[in-house]
């Protein structure tokens, strides 16, 4: 397999000289396998550039993997040529979001009040799929999709083919007890609160398994530890609890990305060598670490 990185900004896109190193685009990644088969997943504003890239190479059958349908990781969609394209057939995967299907809110998005083509006219073939947790295939790709910790549902995935593994995590925090949050100790029920933690910590667990083993981990990492307190709850992972969930479940690389918007190239240079040092004395010295740039590819 192989993955390139086309977007890799969260919340907004963010261009200009302070963060062209890296990128400012939001998610949208490329993965293929040997055969050549095509997943894409989320997207955001990346993806519009990719569609470019693929306009070389006709008709396009491809398994677009939306992690959930935040703006950051669908606003590209409209901007997709090869959805204008007849001949063209793109199967979409996502949760519903509050019980609306995924087609529906890409039609809300696409509205004729905010967007001058509405979905209905586009000419390739869309097939949209409302997913749940658990396994499913798409051509060449067996994939796995687990609900994650975010403020609507989002799902992260691992993708299989050729003997290599991935897991995306789309948009993550680490599980906590959101039910007691900001309320006092002595208010707290004891036992109430050792029940929620164990949920919490079996959440965590399950997000572990999905990572055992994978030969790369692609991993929201949004935040620091310092910046982490005011954002608690956001949804969003620090770059320290990645790191030592690369270390516990055994990942072979690690690639950070969803990078803050505020975030500028020299910053994301920094955070690169200081958490590689973390790494090794977490004791994940054999993993190797990476942040991710648009325009690079890493092959496994």
């Amino acid at each position: 397999m192989e993955l390139q990185y086309w977007g890799v900004r969260g919340s907004i896109a963010s261009p200009g000289p302070e963060t062209a190193k890296y990128g400012g685009n939001t998610s949208c990644y490329e993965v293929r396998n040997d055969a050549g088969d095509l997943i894409i997943m989320d997207a955001g504003t990346g993806i519009r550039k990719f569609g470019l890239e693929l306009m070389k190479a006709l008709p396009l059958k491809c398994s677009l993997l939306i992690s959930h349908t935040h703006w950051d990781h669908i606003q590209g969609f409209p901007f997709f040529v090869p959805v204008f394209i007849p001949g063209n057939c793109i199967d979409v995967y996502a949760p519903k979001q509050f019980e609306r299907s995924v087609e529906s809110v890409m039609t809300a998005q696409m509205d004729y009040s905010v967007f001058p083509v509405r979905t209905a006219e586009l000419a390739s073939e869309i097939n949209y799929h409302n997913i749940t947790e658990g396994p499913f295939e798409v051509p060449g790709f067996k994939v796995f999709a687990k609900f994650m910790c975010h403020p609507v549902t989002s799902a992260g995935y691992r993708v299989e083919a050729d003997g290599k593994s991935i897991v995306y995590t789309g948009d993550h925090e680490k599980f906590f007890d959101q039910y007691h949050k900001g309320i006092a100790e002595e208010d707290i029920d004891p036992e109430e609160k050792a029940q929620m933690q164990a949920i919490v910590d079996m959440q965590n667990q399950q997000i572990t398994e999905l990572c055992r083993d994978v030969d790369l981990l692609l991993i929201d990492s949004m935040y620091t530890k310092e910046e982490y307190p005011m954002k608690m709850g956001w949804g969003h992972s620090t770059i320290e609890m990645n790191l030592e969930l690369a270390v516990e479940a055994n990942v072979k690389r690690i690639v950070m990305t969803h990078h803050d918007p505020m975030r500028t190239d020299e910053q994301l240079d920094e955070i690169n060598s200081w958490a590689r040092t973390l790494l090794d004395e977490l004791g994940g010295k054999d993993i190797e670490l990476f942040i991710a740039q648009e325009g690079q590819s890493i092959k496994l």
